[in-house]
Parts: C-alpha cells; sequence; structure tokens
C-alpha cells in the first residue's frame, strides 16, 4: 500500500516538472511558445487598418496605396491585438529588404505608440515619397523575452489616384461636320506620373453612346491610338492644371433634344485608379451647379464669397488651396492668390460639376524679406519679390489712376538690405505720378495673426524713413499709409547728419498709421517719430500706440521722447480712431514735443509719459506751438502740460469724464486736463477752456479765457497755493 502512494506521488511530481517546462521553463532555452499556445495564449495581430487615407489598387486588392507622408504629416496605421494585457508585449517594426530579408526601420522613418490598454498598436510612418513601396513586419515580444507570430501587412505603395477633372463644359453650336466641341481641366502634374489615360464618352439618357475617344500619355502630351493629339488650350485655373478640349462626332443628337445627352470624362492611372467628372443631363440626376458671388475689398486684399444654386439642393461644400472639405453656411473670404472650389450634393443625384475661381486681384504688390525674390513678378502671393524698393519699381509703371499697395507677408528685420537713411526707405517718389495723385498703402499681412514687424534691432538704423523733397512740383506731397504694421528697433543716435525720428522720420507729406505699433525706438529728436516742416501724420481710423520710445543722444535725455513736431508739422488723432501715446521719456515732451507745429487729439490718451528735465511730461508747446484736445481725449493728471510763451492750448467741446477713460488695455483711468502753464518773458500763451482744472506757477502772466462763463480772469480762478481750478 505505501508503495503504490509512493509511485503516484512520483508521477505526479514528473507531470509538474513538465507542465512546468512547458509553461515557463521554454524561455531556458530561447524557445518559441509552442502554436497550440499560441492560439488560446499568445499576443498576436488581429486586423489592421489606415488611420490616415489609403485604399486598396483596384487592380490588385492584395496591394494598398497611402498618400505621402512627412514629419509634420504622418501616414498613420493602427493593428489590433488579442491577449496583450497579461504578456506585457514589446514591439518592433521591420521592413522588408530588396533581398526578401526583414531589417528594423530607423526611429526618424516610423514611430510606435501602444494604446494604455494595450488592445492596438499604432504606426506612424514619418517619411514616403510617391512610389515608395512598403512590406512591414510587427515583431511581437513578452516581457520574457518570448517571441510570437508577427504580423505581416500587405505591400503598401505611396501613391495619390489621379483628381476629377473639373470645369467641365460643352459648346452649344454644332459644325457642319456634326461635332460639338467639349472642354475640361485635369492635373496632369508631378503629383500623377502613373496617369496612363483619359477616356471622353458621350452619353445619352445615362447611357454610353458609341466606345468614346481614349487618349493615352505620352510624355507632355495625349494621342489616339492613331496618333491624333489631343488638344491642349492652355493653363487651368488651378495650379497643376491643364484645360483641353475635343470636338466630338455627335451626328446622332442631330434633330433630338439635346439635354437628353451629357458628356464624362474618366481618367485612369496605372494601377487602376480611376477619377471622373460628368456634366447635367436629362433627369436632374446631377446636383445644381454652384454659383459664386463675391464683393471686393480692395484694402483688405480679399472678396467676400457668397454660393448659391438656382435649384434646392441638400448641401453645398467648398475647400480652398486644395484643403479640407467645408459645408457652407454663411460667407466668407477668399484671399488674393487662393483658389476656391465648390460644388452641391442633393441625395440621389450625383454632385455637382465642380466650380472653380481663383482671386486674382491686381490690388497688391507682394513683398516676402524672407522668401520672395526681386526677379519675380511680385502680384502675386506666390511670386513675392524681396524689397519694397522693388515694389515700388513695380507700381511705378502702373497707371496714375490706381492707389499703389505693397503687402508684407513677413517680418522686415537686421537680414533686409537697409537703405542710405533708414532700414526702410519711401523716397523713389520722383515722376510717380500715382503716389501723389492717389497715395501709397503699405500692409502686413493681416493672416500671419499679428502686425507685421519692421524690426531695426542691431542694424544702427532708425526703422522707416519717409521723404517727399523729390517730389516735383509740389504740391501734392505724396499720401503714405502704414497699416497693421510694428515698428520697433530703430535708432537715430549719432548716426545721421539729421539724428531725428528712431521709429519714423517724415520729412514731408502726409503719413497715414493705421493698428500701428511704435515702440522701443530711440532719436536725439523724436524718439518714435519726427514729422518735420510740412509733414503730417494723421490716424484716421484703427488703434495705433506709440509706447516705450525715448528722446537721447545718447548721454542725456532730449526732447519728444513719443513725438516730435517741428515748426509747420501736424499730428491729428481723428474721432473714430484711438491713438495711446504712454511709457515715453525725454528731457522735455515726454510724449510730445511741439517746436512750433500743431497737436489735435479728438480722440485717444496721454499718460505714463516722463519728462526728466521737469516740463511737459504729456506735452511740451513751445513758441508758437498749438495743441486742441477734444472731448475723446485724455491727459492723465501726471501727464503735465507746458506752455512757452505765444503757444495755445483749446478744447474741442465737452471732454469725457474722468471715469470714462480708458487706457490702452481697457483700464478705466481717473484723468483729468492737467496744464502746467508756465509765465513767458515775451507773449503771455492762451488757454480755452469749458472746464477742468489746472496749475500756474505765475497766474498773473497767464491769460484765462473761460469759454462759454460770465467771469474772466482771475476772478474766475480758485486758487490753493499754485494749484487752480475754474469757479463754478
Amino acid at each position: 500500500m505505501n508503495s503504490h502512494k509512493s509511485k503516484n506521488l512520483r508521477n505526479f511530481l514528473y507531470l509538474s516538472f513538465i507542465l512546468s517546462f512547458f509553461f515557463s521553463g521554454c524561455n531556458l532555452f530561447n524557445l518559441s511558445v509552442p502554436e497550440y499556445i499560441d492560439e488560446s495564449l499568445s499576443i498576436r495581430g488581429m486586423r489592421w487598418q489606415f488611420i490616415t487615407s489609403g485604399e486598396k489598387f483596384p487592380a490588385n486588392d492584395e496591394i494598398y496605396a497611402m498618400s505621402p507622408a512627412e514629419p509634420g504629416s504622418p501616414a498613420r496605421i493602427r493593428v489590433f491585438l488579442s491577449n496583450p494585457q497579461c504578456l506585457d508585449p514589446v514591439f518592433q517594426l521591420l521592413r522588408e529588404n530588396s533581398d526578401g530579408s526583414f531589417s528594423p526601420i530607423p526611429p526618424g522613418a516610423a514611430e510606435l505608440r501602444v494604446a494604455d490598454d494595450l488592445k492596438s498598436v499604432e504606426i506612424s510612418i514619418l517619411q514616403a515619397d510617391l512610389g515608395d513601396v512598403f512590406k512591414l513586419q510587427l515583431e511581437i515580444q513578452d516581457s520574457f523575452g518570448r517571441s510570437y507570430k508577427p504580423y505581416v501587412f500587405p505591400k503598401i505603395v505611396c501613391h495619390i489616384p489621379p483628381e476629377p477633372p473639373v470645369n467641365l463644359n460643352t459648346y452649344d453650336a454644332f459644325g457642319g461636320a456634326g461635332t460639338v466641341t467639349v472642354a475640361w481641366e485635369m492635373n496632369c502634374g508631378s503629383l500623377f506620373p502613373n496617369l496612363d489615360f483619359v477616356t471622353i464618352q458621350f452619353r445619352k439618357d445615362g447611357n454610353p453612346v458609341g466606345s468614346g475617344s481614349t487618349y493615352y500619355r505620352s510624355g507632355n502630351s495625349w494621342t489616339d491610338r492613331d496618333g491624333i493629339v489631343l488638344t491642349q488650350s492652355g493653363a487651368g485655373v488651378l495650379d497643376g492644371y491643364e484645360q483641353y478640349i475635343l470636338d466630338f462626332p455627335v451626328s446622332q443628337v442631330l434633330g433630338e433634344d439635346i439635354s437628353r445627352f451629357n458628356y464624362s470624362v474618366t481618367l485612369s492611372d496605372t494601377y487602376g485608379f480611376t477619377a471622373n467628372g460628368k456634366t447635367t443631363w436629362y433627369g436632374l440626376d446631377q446636383s445644381a451647379l454652384v454659383g459664386i458671388t463675391l464683393s471686393s475689398e480692395i484694402d483688405n486684399d480679399r472678396e467676400l464669397i457668397t454660393l448659391h444654386c438656382k435649384e434646392s439642393v441638400d448641401v453645398i461644400k467648398y475647400r480652398i488651396d486644395g484643403g479640407g472639405e467645408h459645408i457652407y453656411g454663411s460667407p466668407f473670404y477668399l484671399y488674393a492668390g487662393e483658389t476656391l472650389e465648390c460644388w452641391s450634393e442633393t441625395a440621389d443625384h450625383f454632385a455637382s460639376p465642380r466650380t472653380v475661381w481663383k482671386t486674382s486681384m491686381r490690388n497688391y504688390v507682394y513683398v516676402d524679406p524672407a522668401g520672395g525674390s526681386d526677379t519675380n513678378g511680385g502680384w502675386s502671393r506666390n511670386t513675392p519679390v524681396k524689397t519694397i524698393d522693388r515694389a515700388l519699381v513695380l507700381w511705378s509703371g502702373e497707371s496714375s489712376s490706381l492707389t499703389a499697395r505693397i503687402m508684407l507677408l513677413g517680418d522686415i528685420t537686421g537680414s533686409y538690405t537697409p537703405g542710405t537713411n533708414g532700414l526702410v526707405e519711401f523716397d523713389q517718389f520722383s515722376n510717380m505720378s500715382s503716389f501723389v495723385q492717389n497715395g501709397l498703402i503699405v500692409s502686413g499681412d493681416k493672416r500671419v495673426g499679428r502686425p507685421v514687424r519692421i524690426d531695426a534691432s542691431g542694424t544702427s538704423h532708425r526703422a522707416v524713413y519717409l521723404n517727399s523733397s523729390l517730389v516735383s512740383p509740389p504740391p501734392p506731397l505724396p499720401r503714405v499709409t502704414l497699416r497693421n504694421l510694428e515698428i520697433t528697433g530703430g535708432t537715430a543716435v549719432g548716426n545721421y547728419a539729421t539724428p531725428r525720428g528712431g521709429g519714423i522720420f517724415n520729412l514731408g507729406g502726409t503719413l497715414y498709421l493705421e493698428d500701428c505699433d511704435i515702440h522701443g525706438n530711440r532719436g536725439e529728436k523724436g524718439g518714435g517719430l519726427y514729422i518735420d516742416t510740412a509733414g503730417n501724420i494723421m490716424i484716421e481710423t484703427g488703434t495705433t500706440r506709440i509706447r516705450n520710445n525715448r528722446a537721447t543722444d545718447g548721454i542725456s535725455d532730449t526732447n519728444g521722447g513719443g513725438v516730435f513736431i517741428s515748426s509747420m508739422g501736424a499730428f491729428e488723432v481723428k474721432e473714430d480712431a484711438q491713438a495711446f501715446i504712454t511709457g515715453n521719456t525725454a528731457g522735455d515732451g515726454g510724449g510730445f514735443y511741439l517746436d512750433g507745429g500743431r497737436l489735435t487729439l479728438r480722440n485717444g490718451s496721454v499718460y505714463n509719459n516722463t519728462a526728466s528735465s521737469g516740463f511737459g511730461s504729456g506735452v511740451y508747446l513751445d513758441k508758437y506751438s498749438s495743441f486742441q484736445i477734444g472731448k475723446g481725449a485724455v491727459v492723465a493728471s501726471a501727464d503735465r502740460t507746458y506752455l512757452d510763451s505765444g503757444a495755445s492750448v483749446s478744447r474741442l467741446g465737452k471732454a469725457l469724464s474722468p471715469e470714462t477713460a480708458k487706457d490702452m488695455d481697457g483700464n478705466t483711468g481717473r484723468f483729468t486736463y492737467s496744464l502746467l502753464l508756465q509765465p513767458a518773458d515775451e507773449t503771455s500763451g492762451t488757454v480755452v477752456l469749458t472746464g477742468g482744472s489746472f496749475t500756474a506757477q505765475d497766474l498773473n502772466k497767464i491769460k484765462i479765457i473761460l469759454s462759454g462763463l460770465e467771469k474772466n480772469g482771475s476772478d474766475a480762478i480758485e486758487l490753493v497755493g499754485t494749484e487752480g481750478k475754474i469757479k463754478p
């Protein structure tokens, strides 16, 4: 009895050893898990799918096509796994070599990412060019190093199927030989090297009429079996497309209703992919054609697009420059050089023919300092010139009835070739009548998403120089507009014969500023801007900031931190615009320094400026200068206004209350109209007010005219020390 029990125990131990060998001991000899265990316990790939675009070859369902890939736009594939959770899998992607062996794909060519639930693996192919062939294999191991059956992918070829033909058209007039002329556009560009043949087929009531006409690709032309060459009539509307026409024999339609007939164009490539387009026919089997209504906005370099159909459709779709599809809901903008493709879709109908429109507004010369070339045409975004000088030359040959417009597509920085008097110069106005009559507009491209920079940092140049003295005969002087620009980093300290205007030096003419930001500039007179004799700066619309500029000679502060206005010069802000003059520093005139010039602020704010010498931290009015302040303008109480002899300040209408005044960040501030009135040795200064407060160092030498009030002179003034206010 005991012997029988010992034998059973011995057999049990042998069986336990054998089982432990199979389930855990295989790794001792680096053996693979047996197939019968693999079926129930091992990790394996079950199926795969494209995450990005991919499809089977029509001529061979064991080969797949995918689009080209690059690191920023990879081709992505997902493999679904079985039994991965308990074995902590490790994966490696291999690619077949020319000799049939497999080797790992380098890390820079593909990436693997295992899902958090371990149920799938995502493969990103980072580099694939047209014609590349991929035969991939996913190697699988567990944490013990045991190998499982690899997952083998079908062959994948980097290939783009043909694009459908567009702008199909039929000419109604029949020739004496019973033909009708058909026209279409098709993409035969470099992305479609395998495009093989094109078939043009007439149809009646939806059925083919005859065998059609097939033309085969031969180099850059198309010929049929008889050697007849298909006629190319020019470039298509879309880039890469070509337009073709064909006189098609359709004598069988004579005497019948032409609406029963249509034609189709089918493109085929060597892999069996096809794409076709059809014209409408009897029975409304095609969704209605989409019409385009546009409204040009010349100044903004764009057109407002409205899409519509004469018949009811389910949906109108469109795409711009070959991008993704959009469902039309409301009017949208199309910018110069962009191409619109639109169509409609209706249930139980074919999609409508594609309507294509390319915006070709000849309104701007485009400048791209980084990517342009002065050998380019310059009249489209795709062919920009490199310099503003070249853009001015191109405009000089245009009609004088046009306004010259230049669009900056990118920043101008220290790598830009500077002019003699500034990083950017506008002084080529001689014999350019269009500039004199209708002006020049230089705009930063709003599609950049911020103001385009003219940045003179590190160049030892002022940023912008405007000289109208070359115009003959004056007047009129040229009107120049700077729009959506950031002007910064300029310096005019010891580097010019006239070291003035670090940001902008306006030697003459009217300069309009719209949505500009002028900051971080230095000049000996006018850190931000200098307005010379007969020069004007006008802000009519938008929001312009003149901030954090400095007037200095390199040793000490000088005059006009934000703006210096010389004799006969003028600076004006209109009611519909906003201007913020803040954070500027000078010896005298932190915000503005007027040397006989005129300043008119109908709107905007002057605040937080500094005069290190103590006079006119906000505004300094030298002899015979004038300052008019409107109802929307605010001068902060800390930003004093200094009047020299013969200078004057007047109020335009009733001022805003302190509580409604705002700074450039939208913060409400308690700004008051506070004037530091300096007594003069010659003529007294004059202030015309309807209310507000001021201070006077010597009230007896200042003449105060209280507009609309009965009291005059010192009887209308209440003094507390040297602080004064108008009596009720």
